[in-house]
C-alpha cells in the first residue's frame, strides 16, 4: 500500500512580466504544463522594478545595473523592507532552499531597511538562500526577493535540474495564500522527491522544514515540534504527515517506501553475486541440486567442529575405561 496526498483547490495563478527573462517564463510554462501553476494575477514574477504595493511577488534584481536605483525606489513604494546594495561579482556557491550546488557570478548585497532578517541564517524564515555569508534570496509577507537577475550570466541556477523544484517550492511555501506544498520522501531519508525539466523526473533535494512551520502532525494526530528551515530526517513510519502553522495545516509530507522495494523481478545473477559478496549463483533449476550437494560435500563440517567432536569422543572413552578398570569393592554380609 502506498500513501498519497492531494492539494484540493486550483493551483496558484501566476503572471510573468517580460523583464523577468526567458528562463523564468520557460520554467513557469513547464510548471503550468504539469498543473503546478496556472495563468493568472494572484502572483507576480518580475524584475524588482515592476513591483507594486499589495502584489504577491517573486522579484529578481534588474539585469541592467543602471536600473538598481529605480528598483530600490519601487521596493520602497511597495513596502518591502529590503534594498539592493553594492554590486558583487565572482563565482560564489549558493547554500540553502534547493539551490545548493548552484553558483552566483553577479549579485547585489541585500540591505535590510529596518534591520529585520539581515542576520538570519539559512534556517530562518527571512533568509532562504545565502551566497557566501550574505543573503541571496529573502522572503517576507507576500514577497520573495532575489539578489541576482534570473539570467545564466548572473547565476547558473536557471540551468540546473533543481531550478523547477526551487521555483515550485518558493511559490508554494511563500507566495500562495493556502494549501501548501505536497512533498514525498522515503522512511528515514534526508531528501525529498522534486520535479526536473518538463516532466516529473525524480531528483533528490534536501528535506527541510518549510518556512513558518512549527510542528509536524503524524497520521495518529500527534504533534512533533520543528523549526522552520532546519534539516529534517523523515519519519520511519510510512503515512501522510502534515506541516502545521499554528492551528492550520500548511502542506503535507508523504512517506512511502522506495519504489524499488516493490519491484518483484528477479535479480540478475551477477548483481546477486555482488550483493552476497562474490558467492556462486545458479540460474538453472537442474543445476541447483548439484551445486547444493557439491558445496555441502566440500564444506559439510567445519574442521573446528570435527576436532571438538573427536575430543568429546576421547574424553568419553577415557571415562568409560576408568570406570571398567576400577577394582570391585567388597560386600560385607550383615
Amino acid at each position: 500500500m502506498r500513501h498519497f496526498a492531494v492539494r484540493i483547490g486550483a493551483p496558484p495563478a501566476v503572471t510573468v512580466a517580460p523583464d523577468a527573462g526567458t528562463f523564468v517564463s520557460g520554467a513557469v510554462a513547464a510548471l503550468a504544463q504539469g498543473d503546478r501553476l496556472r495563468a493568472g494575477s494572484e502572483i507576480h514574477i518580475s524584475s524588482a522594478m515592476s513591483v507594486r504595493r499589495g502584489q504577491r511577488a517573486l522579484l529578481f534584481a534588474p539585469r541592467d545595473p543602471l536600473q538598481i536605483a529605480d528598483a530600490n525606489r519601487a521596493l520602497g513604494r511597495a513596502g518591502i523592507p529590503w534594498a539592493f546594495g553594492a554590486r558583487r561579482s565572482g563565482a560564489a556557491p549558493l547554500h540553502g532552499a534547493d539551490a545548493a550546488g548552484a553558483i552566483a557570478t553577479v549579485w547585489y548585497a541585500l540591505e535590510s531597511r529596518d534591520g529585520s532578517g539581515a542576520t538570519g541564517g539559512i534556517g530562518s524564515i527571512d533568509t532562504l538562500v545565502r551566497v557566501g555569508g550574505d543573503p541571496w534570496a529573502v522572503a517576507g509577507e507576500g514577497y520573495v526577493l532575489v539578489a541576482s537577475p534570473a539570467d545564466p550570466a548572473a547565476t547558473d541556477l536557471p540551468l540546473r535540474a533543481s531550478y523547477l523544484p526551487w521555483l515550485d517550492r518558493v511559490i508554494a511555501e511563500h507566495l500562495t495564500t493556502g494549501g501548501g506544498l505536497v512533498t514525498e520522501t522515503a522512511p528515514g531519508a534526508r531528501t525529498r522527491v522534486g520535479l526536473a525539466e518538463r516532466e516529473a523526473l525524480a531528483i533528490r533535494v534536501p528535506l527541510r522544514v518549510p518556512a513558518g512551520v512549527d510542528a509536524l502532525e503524524a497520521p495518529d494526530g500527534a504533534l512533533v515540534s520543528v523549526r522552520a528551515g532546519d534539516p529534517l530526517r523523515a519519519p520511519w513510519r510510512t503515512g501522510v504527515y502534515f506541516w502545521r502553522r499554528g492551528a492550520e495545516r500548511a502542506g503535507a509530507l508523504v512517506v512511502n517506501p522506495e519504489p524499488e522495494e516493490s519491484d518483484l523481478r528477479p535479480l540478475a545473477p551477477d548483481s546477486l553475486a555482488a550483493i552476497l559478496g562474490g558467492a556462486t549463483t545458479v540460474s538453472e533449476g537442474r543445476a541447483l541440486p548439484r551445486a547444493v550437494f557439491s558445496g555441502s560435500a566440500r564444506r559439510a563440517l567445519d574442521p573446528s567442529f570435527l576436532l571438538f567432536a573427536l575430543l568429546l569422543i576421547g574424553a568419553e572413552f577415557l571415562l568409560a575405561r576408568r570406570r571398567t578398570s576400577a577394582p570391585p569393592q567388597a560386600v560385607v554380609p550383615t
